[in-house]
């Protein structure tokens, strides 16, 4: 079976509580071959807030990890993704997950888990080749955490599985009009497979020290301007 994480989204109100908004900073940025396009967003104020949420209602309308070799899932029933972009453009767009509220479905007996994201963010970025389909998404910026080592950490009662800093492909992005705001928000769809993982403590690692996980389902993300907090239209071109 798997391991499941499962990140169902919070509103606006609740987004802008949670601190430690990630920022665009191309200098900070990770290597991509695959970039080339851009975000857009229409902010009066020039800083527009970046919400990213999930419908865990709609079918394949949130993010899901998936790693190979686990015993049960673990689901997390409070989650967000919050970032934010300066000016009308922008090459990449780095979202800061926070989850919270994690347990395992090995029902009758479930137990809590943490997920220690350690700085980590998802940073994204638009490719315009014709002849590539998919864009990369990087985790990076992390800090070190359990066993010293750089990423997101999730521990199990019985395991503690790390996901280090690294770049994948497999996102794709479509611009669609909301209702009933009429705003441009922009559909992330993740079929992004081989992210590499690493089981370091707890009986699990019988199983192998190293596997690879997967991230399916789709997020919304959506733009709202940081001074007054109405939604403005964000696009990927």
């Amino acid at each position: 079976m798997s391991t499941k994480l499962k990140a169902l989204g919070l509103g606006l109100a609740a987004m802008l509580t949670i601190g430690a908004f990630g920022v665009m900073n191309a200098g900070a940025s990770p290597t991509d071959p695959h970039r080339g396009g851009h975000f857009v967003s229409n902010a009066p104020s020039g800083v527009t807030t970046i919400i990213g949420t999930e419908s865990p209602t709609t079918p394949n309308h949130n993010l899901r990890f998936s790693v190979d070799g686990a015993a049960n899932g673990i689901d997390c029933v409070t989650s967000n993704y919050h970032g934010t972009m300066t000016g009308a453009t922008a090459e990449e767009i780095t979202v800061t997950p926070n989850y919270q509220t994690c347990y395992t479905t090995d029902t009758p007996t479930n137990h809590n888990v943490t997920v220690d994201t350690n700085g980590c963010g998802f940073l994204f970025t638009v490719n315009t080749k014709p002849t590539e389909t998919h864009n990369a998404v990087h985790i990076h910026g992390c800090t070190k955490g359990a066993h010293n080592q750089l990423g997101i950490v999730i521990t199990h009662p019985n395991c503690t599985i790390i996901i280090p800093q690294q770049t994948v492909t497999g996102v794709t992005y479509d611009n669609v009009r909301a209702t009933p705001t009429s705003k441009h928000e922009v559909t992330l769809t993740s079929t992004v497979e081989n992210i590499t993982t690493h089981y370091a403590a707890g009986i699990c690692v019988f199983l192998g020290t190293k596997h690879l996980a997967a991230m399916n389902g789709a997020v919304t993300v959506q733009g709202f301007d940081s001074k007054t907090g109405n939604q403005v239209d964000i696009t990927a071109t």
